[in-house]
C-alpha cells in the first residue's frame, strides 16, 4: 500500500516530468488536456475506459 510520503514523491517526479514536455506544446490548453489525459492513464483505477478517461 502507497503511503502519503510515496504519493507526494510521485505527484513530485510527474509534474517535474511534465514540465519538461511542457515546451513540447504551443498552448496552454492543449498541454492541460495532455497532461490531465496522461494522469488518468497513471491513475490508481482497476479498469479504465474512455467515459471515465474523459471525466
Amino acid at each position: 500500500m502507497e503511503t502519503e510520503r510515496d504519493i507526494e514523491m510521485w505527484v513530485a517526479w510527474f509534474e517535474d516530468f511534465f514540465a519538461m514536455l511542457a515546451s513540447l506544446f504551443g498552448r496552454v490548453e492543449p498541454r492541460l488536456t495532455a497532461r490531465a489525459y496522461l494522469k488518468a492513464l497513471l491513475g490508481a483505477v482497476e479498469r479504465k475506459n474512455s467515459w471515465q478517461i474523459a471525466a
